[in-house]
């Protein structure tokens, strides 16, 4: 039997007791939705200040998007983590294996490479390199690419060349061997000497010509070159310092800029040309996209989003809200942008896909 003490203590029935932890987590959503029960109260008692203080802000803001706005293309820096392993085992390689791009420069020493070019020559028939009016071609490609020339860092300092910037070894350009094969190209035409690979000794010259790395998928018959589809150069440029490096950054846009003309004039050969901040560059072109797809975007998601309001019955249907709530997104994102870049805050062109991210 139940005492009269315990009876006193007893729940009621048909009264369950608070559950505390559901009271704790419905503290946030209450807060939340007084808060804006609160503010859109106010906004429907003046809507007016408020729409103009929003477009005020987007208008504010959005101009400093185009004051402001700084892009980074640096890979390395956008995507690998600042306490990466990988940064420190390129420095432990790097204590050991310190590269001088002045005097003692070996690719295979090194742990990153700075700026350089890369320039493959196939001839637009399909057949063999190893001629003569072939190679007039590589030795053309190789003369005027020798000859790119940038401002000195300077206003009294004379222009440069690759002479002036690229990575040596002793007092020599570091330079792949293919333009060295144009000694013996015609005795090699006329099957008067064979070319052996992967090294093949030129006696006029008296010197080596290292065969793997300029030239690609050699026919051979046992060590002898039949036929080679391909030459490939390197152009290296020193990185050692800061200064070296933004030279070298600005020799690349001159190299990519001029490669474009040459692959156009030349009538025997294609051209293709690789650099350092190729990737780079192909993944900072993507802004110069995003303007028109992403207005397109903007108005297939307008028109998507209205249609979706739309109802038989005209009293519940709210096309208006649709694109109201666009054009609320499309703002926000623009003052967002604008506040952070006007901080000094960079960007990158990853970030052109927000908007998106934003209406959906």
């Amino acid at each position: 039997m139940m005492s009269k003490h315990d009876s006193e203590h007893a729940p009621e029935s048909g009264k369950p007791e608070p559950n505390l932890s559901r009271c704790s987590r419905d503290i946030l959503p209450r807060l939340l939705t007084a808060a804006l029960r609160k503010l859109g109260a106010r906004v429907g008692r003046h809507p007016f200040w408020f729409i103009a203080a929003t477009m005020v802000l987007t208008l504010i803001y959005g101009s400093a998007i185009f004051r402001n706005i700084v892009y980074i293309t640096n890979i390395e820096y956008l995507y690998i983590p600042t306490n990466a392993e990988s940064w420190h085992d390129r420095a432990v390689s790097e204590e050991f294996f310190h590269m001088n791009f002045s005097g003692e420069f070996q690719p295979d020493r090194s742990s990153r490479f700075g700026s350089f070019a890369h320039v493959l020559v196939y001839p637009k028939d399909g057949g063999t390199v190893l001629r003569r009016e072939s190679f007039d071609e590589v030795l053309r490609i190789d003369a005027m690419i020798r000859n790119i020339t940038i401002p000195g860092p300077g206003q009294k300092q004379p222009a440069l060349k690759y002479a002036d910037l690229c990575a040596r070894w002793g007092n020599d350009c570091f330079h792949t061997d293919a333009v060295k094969i144009a000694n013996v190209v015609d005795d090699v035409e006329a099957g008067r000497v064979n070319l052996t690979f992967p090294v093949f000794f030129d006696e006029k010259a008296f010197d080596y010509i290292i065969l793997p790395g300029s030239i690609g998928k050699p026919v051979l018959d046992g060590d002898v070159v039949l036929s080679t589809p391909a030459v490939g150069m390197y152009f290296i440029l020193k990185a050692g310092t800061p200064d070296e490096l933004a030279l070298g950054r600005e020799w690349e846009k001159e190299f990519v800029r001029q490669m474009q003309a040459i692959s156009k004039t030349s009538s025997m050969v294609d051209v293709y040309y690789e650099s350092r901040d190729t990737v780079e560059h192909e993944f900072d072109s993507l802004k110069d996209f995003v303007p028109l797809q992403g207005f397109l975007a903007g108005l297939i998601v307008c028109i998507f989003s209205v249609v979706c309001c739309m109802m038989t019955d005209w009293v519940r249907a709210k096309p208006m809200l649709a694109v109201f709530g666009v054009a609320s997104t499309v703002m926000a994102t623009i003052t967002a942008f604008g506040f952070l870049m006007s901080l000094g805050y960079p960007a990158t062109t990853i970030l052109c896909i927000t908007p998106f991210l934003m209406l959906g």
